[in-house]
């Protein structure tokens, strides 16, 4: 598996739909095409507490 990166620096700055993407191209789990399942397991935990926060909808 890829070693993960953890957040951009421009992370604050991103708004949600550059977010997504970038959720989507780094550390999603995928079923089928289009059917996520969570994030990665072995994603670094600023990743994993940024990805609570932004399913919570507490991202902006």
């Amino acid at each position: 598996m890829a070693e993960f990166e953890h957040l951009p620096e421009n992370w604050n700055e991103m708004n949600k739909q550059e977010k997504s993407i970038w959720f989507a191209r780094h550390c999603i789990n995928y079923t089928r095409e289009g059917e996520t399942q969570g994030i990665r397991a072995d994603a670094p935990q600023d990743v994993q507490e940024a990805y609570q926060a932004f399913i919570s909808g507490a991202a902006k």
